[in-house]
């Protein structure tokens, strides 16, 4: 007999990661302040798994984000990364594949995720659609969760968020931006749409 697995969850599941620091002058990784902010946030989506502080590092990053996924089996992956220079919260729409690297998509240099960005991006004051995720471990792992989803776990979506930094006057804007994607997410994971 062939079976499919099917997810009866009531919610969906969203993981959430962030990154630790990686330079000597930061404190703190912008990723990482925003998911500590949300969760414990009132108005943030119930069913919600946290991997936080991941190693700045080619190939830890993604080892420890697929080996999360494996176990928890969530309906949604939300990568988060600082990105210092950046003035908006960034929803990656592409992970690109790095000079020389290997993928089991032969052909394939870059990846799309399959939710809708304008959708979740519609009407934000402060968060914006990027076709690029930069050329270090964030859009390493990006490319690398997205290329392993479809065989992995193909009914889980993926996504890369790019942080800010969070000065006091921007941060709750941008926290509400980040909450209301979030629950956006919800709505269309939880539809079976992107």
């Amino acid at each position: 007999m062939n079976r499919k697995a099917v997810n009866t969850r009531i919610q969906p599941l969203i993981l959430l990661t962030s990154f630790a620091p990686w330079r000597a002058h930061q404190k703190s990784n912008a990723s990482d302040d925003l998911l500590e902010v949300v969760a414990n946030h009132p108005r943030r989506p119930q069913n919600m798994a946290f991997l936080r502080k991941l190693p700045v590092h080619f190939d830890l990053a993604p080892m420890w984000v697929m080996a999360e996924i494996f176990a928890l089996r969530p309906d949604v992956v939300v990568c988060c990364g600082m990105a210092e220079a950046r003035a908006l919260l960034t929803l990656e729409q592409f992970g690109r594949q790095r000079e020389g690297e290997k993928s089991s998509l032969r052909g394939h240099r870059r990846l799309q995720t399959g939710l809708n960005l304008p959708v979740l991006a519609h009407n934000l004051a402060l968060t914006a659609i990027s076709r690029d995720a930069g050329n270090y471990v964030c859009n390493h792992l990006y490319y690398r969760l997205l290329e392993s989803l479809p065989t992995a776990l193909p009914h889980c979506q993926g996504l890369f968020v790019h942080v800010p930094r969070l000065h006091y006057r921007v941060r709750p804007w941008l926290l509400m931006d980040f909450l209301t994607v979030l629950e956006r997410l919800e709505v269309l994971v939880g539809e079976g749409g992107g």
